[in-house]
């Protein structure tokens, strides 16, 4: 069976970029602050796509290479025991290298949390919604990939649900923090300000 490899140049790239330049415009309204990030977050999220998605395999015969045994195993060997995962980290060789990969997925969305908090005022409930959309999106749409194209993909682990999930938190907390402070430091120093008043001196 030949594989043919579906890379995010040129044509996903072009797309993504067409979808950002129309973001672009569609809010032009909005200022230069928040163009300019919309378009690093529209940077960011090409670059995730790129990491996340691609390569990816498609078999020369495709669809013929779909059987019904074949979704099965692809389906039997979704991780959803979170102990696999701990026994395998007492494990040495295994364990730094999921902790390597558990640390990456983790740092993978921190930029996304960030920047959509950025680019969307969000309360506290919209947060939780969002970090369970994102963590469940990254890996299901993989499992997706997986099972339409009949091909081994990424080894889907519920274990980055959780990690995709915690760096999307981490980043939409760590922007309203921020926020939070700089609000806070203007808001002194606008009360500094009327609490001294100006003094004009006469000749």
């Amino acid at each position: 069976m030949n594989i043919q490899m579906l890379t995010f140049f040129p044509y996903p790239f072009l797309i993504s970029l067409v979808i950002l330049i129309a973001a672009i415009i569609r809010y032009r309204q909005r200022g230069w602050r928040y163009q300019l990030g919309l378009v690093l977050f529209g940077m960011y999220l090409m670059a995730l796509l790129m990491a996340v998605f691609f390569p990816i395999p498609i078999p020369s015969n495709w669809p013929d290479n779909l059987t019904r045994q074949g979704t099965l195993r692809a389906l039997s060997e979704v991780n959803l025991n979170l102990f696999r995962t701990a026994a395998r980290l007492i494990s040495m060789n295994a364990g730094v290298a999921m902790i390597r990969d558990l640390t990456m997925n983790f740092f993978l969305t921190i930029p996304f949390g960030f920047g959509l908090a950025f680019l969307k005022s969000l309360n506290f409930r919209q947060t939780l919604l969002y970090t369970l959309v994102v963590g469940l999106s990254l890996e299901g749409l993989q499992l997706l990939i997986k099972l339409g194209l009949g091909v081994f993909y990424h080894a889907i682990d519920v274990n980055d649900v959780i990690t995709n999930g915690l760096g999307f938190l981490t980043g939409a907390l760590l922007f309203l923090g921020i926020s939070r402070i700089m609000r806070a430091a203007r808001n002194r120093q606008a009360a500094r300000r009327i609490q001294t008043p100006d003094v004009n001196y006469g000749d």
